[in-house]
């Protein structure tokens, strides 16, 4: 069985414009590269496909994680994606080539990854209940942010790069001061009411 998704919508008709089809199971995360140029899909299948931007023409398939892809996203030049798993590991990957760059490591799974502003930086939201923090370029974790109880699912840099805003299993959303080179200080909670 092949997955299909549908995620070119024409907004005049409500309608969808073109199926993309090629995962062999549930389709998981979906992102524009930031020009429109291309979009990537990660799947359940553990593959990651790349599209030409709004046609139904996969561009090439991305193999290297060995359980479900939770998120896939490209870096503020679109010239990287990062995807994240449940086999606990955030791959960097060179968008053109098609190969793994660097491979980021984490003691639990993976819900989903942000680049920072700058593209030096990954955030990654845990199934353990914290957030990782790695420099991409050494591959390394600089910040593990801890206040959640619970999985945290996801997280997002401010625009500046200044703040990092995760939300958790716990109907919270905290906010923390992250400034690179810098220790992350405390944080402001949030809590959602149902």
């Amino acid at each position: 069985m092949v997955a299909t998704f549908r995620s070119v919508w024409d907004l005049k008709t409500r309608q969808s414009r073109r199926p993309f089809e090629g995962h062999t199971a549930p389709v998981r995360s979906v992102a524009f590269s930031p020009v429109g140029k291309n979009l990537a899909s990660g799947g359940a299948d553990s593959a990651i496909k790349l599209w030409k931007g709004y046609s139904n023409k996969g561009v090439r398939t991305f193999l290297g994680h060995s359980d479900c892809v939770t998120c896939v996203v490209f870096s503020p030049d679109g010239t990287q994606l990062s995807s994240s798993s449940a086999d606990r590991t955030a791959l960097i990957w060179n968008v053109d080539k098609g190969v793994i760059h660097k491979t980021l490591k984490a003691k639990s799974e993976i819900n989903s990854v942000a680049f920072s502003p700058d593209g030096q930086f990954i955030a990654g939201a845990c199934f353990d209940g914290k957030v990782r923090i790695w420099n991409i370029a050494t591959e390394t974790t600089v910040r593990v942010l801890k206040g959640h109880e619970g999985r945290v699912f996801n997280a997002t840099f401010s625009p500046n790069g200044h703040l990092l805003a995760s939300a958790g299993e716990d109907r919270t959303i905290r906010l923390w001061t992250w400034r690179p080179r810098m220790k992350a200080s405390g944080y402001s909670k949030a809590t959602l009411s149902s």
